[in-house]
């Protein structure tokens, strides 16, 4: 059977019209490429607390449990040990304890992990024998990633002590999706023809269109957090929970700052962590955000209240304290504090740790 014309001449402006979609889709996707654009909720593409993928795929890899983790052996930089075999920075430790030693862990982010110096470190140095402290700090970790942490990793170490110290990235604005929802938790295997689709930039396109809407629908007041206060709250209570079933003892910390100096790094704004209202000037921008990160404090000091648990309140001793002499320069770095500041924080909780009583 022939086709008659009239056929024959739909076919070829169908078989037309599918070409020139798909040169209009690959002229599309090459010119997406050349731009460097990309938007994958897999793990190994999320930039959440990173802004250069380069460095988040070098430092870490991804985890089904909490998204990303530190590359064991990875080397960090200038100062800083490889991370150990375990995945944290700090000496090797064997699974089981050593009988008579109270094992301490440190649950939190890029403040706990350090620098050239870290505050777990100059803990450990002031506890001093009889004491082991794991610096389980990950940079860029909110208090959900720390809870998954403590439930797939940290549990099976069998700690005494576990202190915990979250609250920057938890209200940084999120990337699309808070971390509790709708975020994608591994990078399972798929079909490759999915796995390609998930590649194309076309694909990506649509899929960051969707997530900015889906965004735009969940904000109030124009903003996501990575952890909204109401569930930062129920993580911490939940946290707490599972530490004293795991028979070991909660140490809460809330987290200090320079914003005190009225200085706000341009990095927070460029990185889109934070925003300026409009006509707002620099130190109303260092109050609210000051506020804001107080608020969190709030909820850290009524978990201790609420659970009877210690607390070091290192927000209201710093603030006590010369900013300038605590953070390397407010202007850049209202986050890390410096040596003299983690030295601080390691002392301090040195003084709270000796007086607790392994179960």
């Amino acid at each position: 059977m022939t086709l008659q014309p009239k056929n024959g001449s739909r076919l070829l402006l169908v078989l037309a019209s599918l070409l020139v979609a798909f040169f209009l889709l690959m002229t599309a996707e090459i010119g997406l490429r050349m731009a460097g654009f990309r938007f994958d909720t897999r793990p190994r593409y999320m930039e959440f607390n990173f802004p250069n993928p380069k460095e988040l795929h070098e430092i870490f890899v991804p985890d089904s449990t909490t998204f990303w983790k530190l590359k064991p052996g990875e080397e960090m930089g200038e100062d800083i040990e490889p991370i150990n075999s375990k995945g944290f920075r700090g000496p090797e430790f064997a699974i089981e304890k050593t009988p008579g030693v109270t094992r301490v862990v440190a649950l939190g982010d890029s403040v706990t992990f350090g620098g050239a110096v870290s505050y777990p470190q100059m803990l450990a140095e002031c506890l001093g024998n009889g004491y082991e402290v794991i610096n389980a700090g990950v940079p860029g970790y909110s208090l959900f990633q720390g809870l998954r942490m403590f439930e797939s990793r940290i549990a099976r170490v069998k700690p005494d002590i576990v202190t915990v110290m979250f609250g920057w990235n938890d209200h940084w604005y999120a990337r699309g999706y808070p971390d509790s929802r709708q975020q994608v938790m591994g990078a399972p295997e798929l079909p490759w023809p999915v796995s390609f689709v998930r590649g194309l930039c076309i694909f990506q396109l649509l899929h960051y269109a969707v997530a900015r809407g889906d965004a735009k629908r969940n904000e109030s007041a124009s903003h996501v957090y990575r952890v909204p206060m109401d569930e930062y709250r129920a993580l911490l209570g939940e946290l707490i929970n599972k530490v004293k079933a795991s028979n070991a003892r909660a140490v809460l910390l809330t987290t200090p700052s320079a914003l005190d100096s009225g200085k706000v790094p341009d990095y927070l704004f460029g990185l889109g962590f934070i925003r300026r209202l409009e006509n707002e000037v620099e130190e109303e921008t260092a109050r609210r955000l000051r506020r804001l990160h107080g608020d969190y404090n709030d909820i850290v000091r009524e978990a201790a209240s609420k659970k009877t648990v210690p607390l070091l309140d290192l927000e209201s001793k710093f603030y006590k304290l010369s900013t300038e002499k605590l953070f390397r320069d407010p202007s850049l770095d209202v986050v890390h504090p410096n040596e003299d500041g983690y030295r601080l924080i390691g002392d301090y909780l040195c003084d709270t740790i000796k007086f607790i009583q392994p179960r």
